[in-house]
């Protein structure tokens, strides 16, 4: 059907962190010309040191959402 998309977007860098990355990847539906449903999935990487402080993780995990184009 042409409702339905692929939609994904990817991000790495550093700015205050060592190294920070997030990736996302989803399936959407375009319900009207204005409104979309999304699901997929997403994962967010950030290494982060500050003196005795270190912040090294990964979270991950599926999302749902909508979308409005105006």
């Amino acid at each position: 059907s042409d409702r339905f998309y692929f939609t994904g977007s990817a991000l790495a860098g550093g700015g205050s962190s060592n190294f920070g990355w997030d990736l996302m990847g989803g399936l959407g539906y375009e319900m009207s010309d204005h409104f979309s449903a999304v699901a997929g999935y997403r994962a967010l990487g950030v290494d982060y040191q500050d003196g005795d402080f270190e912040f090294d993780v990964t979270i991950q995990g599926p999302i749902v959402g909508v979308a409005l184009k105006f």
